[in-house]
């Protein structure tokens, strides 16, 4: 089963406004009559220009896999009144069961913010928008063990490039029908990769970042190197991810998980592993299950408890200049009073792999099991 990911312009409009066929030239494009000009349309080869480039190029598509079940089309269009009636008469065009690119499903997606009315908000809003909300349907078709293919023939040039880009770094087909070309092309691959250790050592401020604004003077932000600056998007003393750091996070968190490179395992057994307290400090009883689930852990050699310091949230890890330590700051919980920090000693030999370790401890214990 295919899923096809189809980014949409506005120039279908254009063609029924310049159609001298009898039945466009006496149409009011609105949305109420979108199904009305679905079937007007339907009337046509879906190779004919008049009928846009999102059709032509899905024909095109449709006949390089043509054993395949069309399970679910998604279309993603522009923030604007003419984007929104060009994806309802695409719906009703893919959705009708008497021509040959009918879909069990199709879905239309209003990109927020992608629109030419305002260039600040299509920059810093409208494409995160849109990386996210293609990644997203990307993710949840494979989840159902769909095949996903990308059309990025139609919409404005960035959106046409972010969309290719999702492509290639996600790992999905990418395919593009130049305007003169008579069939689509698939897009070859290109050598474009992200660097796995600048995510991992800046992964905790990647991730926060991915939904929150962050203050320009954040230390982290600060400490940054100059590699992560296409990331950010700042305004008003504010800084947020560009659709760029939405993409590279998004794509970065993928890779981490499919093969995290975590440090070599100790070859110790749960039992041969050291708990100690600090001089004249005992462990709260609330830390203990924790304790008997980090001793399983491979890359764990002992764990060394001292005085809390103040955390954000219930339990989190945090790396250390000792690159064989990680630290787990956990906070007042369950009567702990005051609130306790476990001292992870691990084989972590090198900056990366401490990283590496502490966001594979951070997704295990506080975003469940990656």
């Amino acid at each position: 089963m295919v899923t096809i990911l189809c980014t949409v312009g506005t120039s279908l409009l254009g063609n029924i406004k310049n159609s001298k066929t009898e039945a466009f030239t006496q149409l009011t494009l609105t949305i109420e009559n979108a199904s009305h000009i679905a079937s007007i349309l339907s009337s046509y080869d879906p190779s004919d220009r008049n009928c846009g480039a999102e059709v032509n190029s899905l024909n095109s598509l449709v006949k390089l896999h043509p054993d395949t079940d069309l399970e679910k089309l998604v279309l993603f269009t522009s923030d604007t009144d003419d984007g929104r009636l060009v994806g309802a008469i695409l719906k009703n065009f893919f959705s009708n069961q008497r021509t040959k690119l009918n879909f069990k499903t199709v879905e239309v997606i209003p990109v927020k913010d992608l629109n030419d009315n305002d260039r600040q908000r299509f920059k810093s809003s409208g494409l995160r928008t849109l990386v996210r909300v293609m990644t997203d349907s990307l993710k949840q078709a494979r989840s159902f063990g769909h095949e996903v293919l990308i059309n990025a023939t139609g919409g404005y040039k960035a959106q046409i490039a972010y969309a290719t880009l999702i492509g290639q770094l996600l790992k999905a087909p990418v395919y593009y029908q130049f305007e003169r070309f008579p069939e689509i092309i698939e897009m070859p691959v290109m050598p474009v990769g992200f660097d796995l250790s600048l995510y991992l050592l800046h992964a905790e401020l990647l991730n926060e970042m991915e939904d929150n604004l962050i203050p320009e003077t954040d230390s982290r932000l600060c400490a940054a190197p100059a590699a992560l600056e296409p990331m950010f998007y700042r305004e008003d003393g504010k800084v947020i991810l560009t659709a760029l750091g939405s993409l590279y996070t998004e794509s970065m968190r993928d890779q981490f998980r499919a093969m995290p490179p975590l440090p070599p395992a100790s070859n110790k057994s749960p039992a041969d592993k050291k708990i100690i307290s600090s001089h004249g400090h005992h462990r709260p009883r609330a830390v203990e299950p924790l304790i008997e689930q980090l001793i399983l852990l491979d890359q764990i050699v002992a764990v060394h408890h001292e005085p809390g310091q103040p955390t954000h949230r219930f339990l989190e890890f945090k790396t250390d200049p000792d690159v064989s330590v990680v630290k787990a700051h956990v906070r007042d919980t369950a009567g702990m009073n005051p609130p306790c920090t476990l001292v992870l000693h691990t084989t972590s030999r090198t900056i990366i792999e401490q990283a590496a370790l502490r966001l594979w401890l951070e997704e295990k214990f506080c975003n469940g099991t990656p």
